[in-house]
């Protein structure tokens, strides 16, 4: 050897002993090994890992698992749950870690892989916000009370939250409560609910021309606003007037005008609708105003009345019931026939007056409506040979009654008379009787 190179190595070993640090390139080491280079670096083991959680290929002297903060440099790409990826890993206690890379624990500008939701994650964990920026201005804050917060309103040309493919379309914050969304830099639809006050939801803020459509599963057409003719339609794409109801059985229900809420709707007649002179609509009494309730003819069976003494009596031959809707003037009309003779069927010759009489009454009242009354009285000649006059008579009375909507009874009353002498009467003996109860509305 020679005297150089010796002298060379007992310097080598004298520094080991010494200073128990290893200098590369320098003869003053700040470490326990100091490298110094300004154009060369440092290579640690390329080995091709096949899992994270597998040592394979690094390998120990004893044949166990490399000793924790073993470092190496993977080379292998191998995908799955456990795969790897280039980069530097480290061994802990039964995997690799990744230093830096797709897998590594720090999230990296190119992706991470093999990340967990439940242990990978970007933010904080203590009770402090997360602020986003750009151009070293915050854009952008996740509060700890759950709120994901804007720190700029946009605006309809640019719209705080929008797409990259189409950044004038979106969500943004017009002013103080209140809400936007537009498309192609067009506010469309606007929530104010600025101060709590004159809270509205606004479809076309900008008043432009815009046509306003819905659909349901059952029509393409069931509310349509033509946005050039103002025209709203229900049922049809071209609305023709103000409002257009399209459809051969398509009406319109107003409920305020319906049989429980309008008691000029008695939901039996059509009752129609009028304008009034603010342009209201208003229900009217049914246009029927006059009907015949009740029309018989014939209407009576012969009946009787009698008395041998003579004394009044008093009888009901005809009754009948009509329903009204509505408040009504009611007129009632009649006509029937009476034959009168004496008490034994004889014909009367004694010249004394017998009194008849009729009238109506409705619902058991006491006043009678449409009397009417005849007398008959026959004297004949002295000699017995004189003429008399004898067959049918009739009664006939009309009248009028105001009635409340319901039903009611009518009927009709006899009465007869002679005094002290016998009579007998036969009502309602032709086929000329006839009652009659017409409804005016």
């Amino acid at each position: 050897m020679k005297p150089q190179l010796l002298c060379f190595c007992v310097s080598i070993f004298c520094f080991f002993s010494s200073t128990a640090q290893v200098g590369i390139n320098t003869t003053t080491p700040n470490a326990q090994l100091d490298i110094v280079s300004s154009d060369q670096g440092v290579l640690i083991p390329r080995v091709e890992l096949v899992a994270i959680n597998q040592a394979d290929p690094v390998t120990t002297p004893s044949g166990g698992l490399p000793e924790n903060s073993t470092l190496i440099y993977n080379t292998a790409t191998v995908s799955g749950t456990n795969g790897v990826s280039p980069g530097f890993y480290f061994w802990k206690t039964d995997k690799w870690i990744p230093i830096a890379g797709e897998q590594s624990k720090d999230w990296t500008s190119t992706g991470n892989l093999g990340t967990d939701p439940s242990e990978n994650f970007i933010g904080t964990k203590d009770n402090t916000a997360v602020s986003i920026r750009t151009n070293d201005l915050e854009r952008l804050r996740i509060s700890t009370n759950n709120q994901i917060l804007a720190m700029n309103g946009g605006n309809q040309a640019a719209p705080f939250f929008s797409w990259f493919s189409d950044q004038n379309t979106g969500i943004w914050r017009h002013s103080e409560d209140v809400l936007s969304l537009g498309s192609n830099s067009t506010e469309s639809i606007t929530i104010n609910n600025a101060n709590n006050s004159n809270r509205k939801v606004i479809v076309n803020t900008n008043q432009t021309t815009m046509d306003f459509q819905v659909k349901t599963s059952g029509n393409a057409n069931t509310l349509n606003v033509d946005g050039t003719s103002n025209n709203v339609g229900i049922k049809t794409a071209s609305p023709q007037q103000s409002l257009h109801v399209a459809g051969g059985n398509s009406t319109i229900r107003v409920e305020g005008l319906n049989h429980d809420n309008n008691n000029l709707n008695n939901a039996v007649d059509p009752s129609p609708v009028y304008v009034n002179a603010e342009g209201d609509l208003a229900l009217q009494p049914p246009l029927v105003q006059t009907y015949m309730a009740v029309n018989e003819l014939d209407f009576l069976d012969a009946t009787t009345m009698s008395s041998w003494s003579g004394n009044g009596d008093t009888d009901v031959i005809y009754t009948t019931q009509i329903t009204l809707t509505q408040e009504s003037l009611v007129h009632i009309n009649y006509q029937f026939s009476v034959s009168i003779s004496r008490y034994n069927g004889d014909a009367l010759t004694d010249g004394a007056s017998r009194l008849f009489r009729s009238g109506v009454l409705i619902n058991g009242g006491s006043f009678h409506l449409g009397y009417d009354t005849g007398t008959y009285t026959n004297n004949p000649d002295s000699d017995g040979g004189g003429t008399f006059a004898s067959g049918f008579y009739y009664l006939s009375g009309n009248g009028y009654a105001q009635l409340p909507a319901g039903t009611h009874t009518i009927s009709l009353d006899v009465m007869g008379f002679g005094g002290s002498f016998d009579f007998e009467m036969v009502f309602g003996e032709t086929n000329q009787d006839l009652f009659q109860v017409v409804v005016h509305r």
